[in-house]
């Protein structure tokens, strides 16, 4: 893994039909700070980024994305389980405590 990225959760189950994803947080400072254009998913020790069309705040410590690469549930089965990371350069400066 290299150390451009930051772990900010696991996906741990799809949300709807549509190809929605829920994201447990490993911090809850992360469910306000939130705002990102792209998240990256762990597969198979690959990092491979995601547009976000959509963030949605769950009332537990989580997040619904809406990916734009994943239109489907069975896209959505490929991530469950995966973890979850933010790219450091471009989105977390010094200011801002996501863990």
């Amino acid at each position: 893994m290299d150390t451009n990225h930051v772990k900010i959760g696991t996906v741990v189950s799809k949300h709807g039909y549509k190809g929605s994803i829920k994201v447990s947080l490993l911090s809850s400072n992360l469910r306000e700070n939130l705002d990102v254009d792209f998240i990256f998913i762990d597969i198979d020790k690959c990092i491979v980024p995601f547009k976000v069309d959509d963030i949605t705040y769950s009332s537990d410590n989580s997040i619904i994305l809406k990916l734009h690469e994943i239109n489907s549930d069975e896209e959505a089965s490929e991530v469950i389980l995966k973890n979850v990371y933010l790219d450091l350069k471009n989105n977390y400066t010094s200011d801002q405590e996501y863990l």
